[in-house]
Parts: C-alpha cells; structure tokens; sequence
C-alpha cells in the first residue's frame, strides 16, 4: 500500500472500531474500578463522551520517532512485525514502505496539541523517564497528590 492507502485504511478501521471501544470502556467502568486505555478514538467524540480530566493525549516530538524508533521497543507485536518483514524478499526496501506509513501526514491531519484535551510531548528519549511520565499522568487524572 502506498502511504495514503495505508493512512485511509487505518483511519477507517479506527472509525469502525469507536463504537466496540466505547461500550467495551462502558463495561469495565461500570465494576467501579478505574479505566486506563490506549485507544483511537478522536477527540470531536471523545468531547462527547468523556471530559478533559479524563483524557490525556501523547505525543512525540520529533514526529517521525514513530519511524525511527518504531522498533526499539520489547514489545511481542513489534518484534513479531519484524520478524515478518525480515521474511520478505527484500527485508529493506519493506522496512523502508513501513516507515513511510509512520511518516505520511494526511492533508487534514488532526492537530492533537489543539483539542482542548491534556497533551504530554515527550521529545528527549533518552532522559525522560517512565516515572516522570507516570506521576505527570497520574496528577492529571487525579490519582496522586501534587507535592
């Protein structure tokens, strides 16, 4: 697929997929207990649905870390997806496709830093910690006192 191919078909996976999301979210919320979730949901119904300490948006700068640092993570789906690519007849030249998808920006992208919602940028991977980044989150959705 081409960038944008690969951009519309995610995009309209992401909008058939809202409505399994919320009644999912509506499930687990409703035993009492607190409900922490990655999802793609857009934010124009998440302003429906949910309230800004209720939501945290993230984000990366540079945005194109989704492409370079796609990979660095430990996580069993990522290192699955490598493993396909390396099965490929020519493992760079898909490796370069894949990034290109993390690299295309729609024309009418969403400007996640302007939605009304909470954003966290986290730009210098290789200070910020994942504590810095949990007590930052959990101020902002109320789980923990500010000191």
């Amino acid at each position: 697929m081409t960038p944008e191919e690969h951009w519309n078909w995610m995009n309209q996976v992401s909008m058939e997929c809202v409505e399994i999301e919320i009644l999912e979210l509506m499930r687990l919320a409703a035993s009492g207990k607190k409900v922490i979730v990655d999802t793609n949901i857009p934010p124009n119904v998440l302003r429906e649905i949910s309230a800004y300490h209720r939501v945290a948006i993230m984000l990366c700068d540079p945005p194109d870390i989704c492409a370079t640092r796609f990979f660095d993570r430990e996580d069993p789906e990522k290192k699955y997806i490598m493993e396909q690519i390396q099965l490929c007849p020519d493992p760079e030249a898909t490796l370069r496709n894949f990034n290109s998808w993390a690299l295309y920006h729609p024309p009418l992208e969403i400007d996640w830093a302007h939605t009304g919602f909470f954003t966290y940028t986290r730009s210098d991977f290789e200070k910020d910690t994942r504590e810095e980044l949990l007590s930052v989150l959990a101020k902002h959705f109320g789980l923990e006192e500010e000191k």
